[in-house]
């Protein structure tokens, strides 16, 4: 998780941990919206492995060089092991990961002309490494999950309303939904994944 329950504690001014087991949930949930407001986007490396055919390989013209690349689909941080589709494994001094210049993750792989994709029959590319967009969490993400988790776990006994609204029995409010401060952070902060070349 982007943040510990005892975080959110913190956060919220709470010491009793009574309310552990809501607060976590109030977490996984608020990380769950932040993931699928950046387009699947996660902010915390995990080891794995990817597999790739030769529809991922994509034409690519891109600061001055042009060429195949292999489109990751997934924000990828390092790899272990990159193993062709014949099954042998390409060098690290074999590919480039690009954008070259990126000082998060990487969108796609170049080969150097020294080697080439290949895809036996049954083959398939695979990619054993670290995917994600940080191995941790930034700042920005880390205060901005315990600010929706807060909002979420207040939201159950508490609601927190900001539309307001007076039908004939009085005035109520109505929830907008996600913080707007949060959605402010998400785009000017760059956080939402792009599927165009970088």
């Amino acid at each position: 998780m982007y943040v510990a329950v005892s975080e959110l504690r913190s956060y919220l001014g709470t010491t009793g941990q009574t309310e552990d087991a809501v607060l976590e949930e109030s977490i996984e949930a608020a990380q769950d919206e932040i993931e699928h407001l950046c387009r699947g986007r996660r902010f915390e490396g995990s080891t794995g492995t990817r597999y790739y055919r030769s529809g991922d390989i994509i034409s690519l013209e891109h600061n001055g060089l042009s060429g195949s690349v292999l489109w990751l689909g997934k924000d990828l941080l390092s790899i272990s092991t990159l193993t062709n589709g014949d099954e042998t494994a390409i060098s690290s001094t074999g590919y480039w990961l690009e954008p070259r210049n990126s000082t998060t993750c990487y969108q796609y792989i170049r080969l150097r002309t020294s080697e080439s994709w290949i895809f036996n029959t049954d083959g398939e590319v695979s990619i054993a490494g670290t995917w994600g967009y940080s191995t941790a969490p930034p700042p920005a993400m880390k205060n901005l999950t315990k600010e929706w988790a807060s909002y979420l776990y207040r939201m159950r006994d508490n609601p927190v309303y900001d539309v307001v609204a007076t039908p004939e029995l009085g005035t109520i409010t109505v929830p907008k939904g996600f913080p707007v401060h949060a959605l402010k952070v998400l785009t000017k902060g760059g956080f939402v994944r792009t599927f165009g070349v970088y």
